[in-house]
């Protein structure tokens, strides 16, 4: 079993990692055209307030809490929240045109 302090930062690391090569592959299998392209960039972009949006109220409503991390905005950690936005931005976009 990995022990914690290995085991976080890999995880960290596969979730921002994880969406931004499931989006560079649906990029290049769906073969999108410069249209959907911008969509799904437009996606992540649109992601990225929503989701710190809920994320502020979800942990005011105490449904979850991230630990204290140097690299967060209002106590959501940075590449989460970015591959987050990937994963709900361009991922979703792409995939439901496949």
């Amino acid at each position: 079993m990995l022990e914690s302090s290995l085991f976080v930062p890999l995880a960290r690391t596969a979730l921002l990692l994880g969406p931004v090569l499931i989006a560079m592959l649906l990029l290049v299998v769906v073969r999108s055209t410069p249209r959907e392209a911008t969509a799904a960039m437009l996606g992540a972009l649109w992601q990225l307030p929503a989701l710190l949006l809920l994320n502020f109220l979800a942990q005011r409503l105490g449904w979850w809490r991230f630990q204290p991390d140097t690299v967060s905005v209002l106590a959501l950690p940075v590449d989460l929240w970015i591959g987050w936005s990937i994963w709900w931005g361009p991922v979703a976009v792409l995939a439901s045109r496949k």
